[in-house]
């Protein structure tokens, strides 16, 4: 792998997700580039760490199916404190239709689980020009 951009270790990210296998493989994977992650167990908790944390999240990473909140409905009720919020969505069932049918939150990316390493860098450069052209 290819350095990893300063820009985008500076980034505090936020990662939701129930499944306790996958959350400590992706989890792995994520602190690699995001050292300032931090984890939620489910939608709820992932709403409530953002409410509660004091230094912003820049990104929210968050599986769609999730007990208490799902997904979606977690997106859109921190989309409503924080409108710019960085969101990719994680989903092991999305279909091509999956971000057109979410009205409700704004979803950034989608990764599908598990994560292919070579769409998750793919999206490292997108994050970097975005992050990029805003102050964080």
């Amino acid at each position: 792998m290819n350095k990893i951009p300063e820009l985008i270790k500076k980034l505090k990210v936020l990662y939701v997700e129930d499944n306790p296998e996958a959350r400590e493989s992706t989890s792995g994977l994520l602190q690699i580039f995001f050292p300032d992650l931090v984890i939620a167990i489910d939608g709820e908790d992932g709403y409530n760490t953002f409410m509660h944390t004091e230094n912003k999240f820049d990104i929210v990473i968050s599986d769609e199916s999730m007990p208490k909140m799902n997904g979606v409905e977690m997106l859109k009720k921190i989309q409503e404190h924080n409108k710019d919020i960085y969101t990719i969505m994680l989903s092991a069932y999305a279909n091509d239709d999956f971000l057109k049918n979410k009205t409700d939150a704004t979803i950034n990316a989608l990764l599908m689980k598990p994560i292919d390493i070579n769409e998750f860098t793919a999206l490292l450069k997108k994050i970097e020009i975005y992050f990029g052209s805003v102050k964080i």
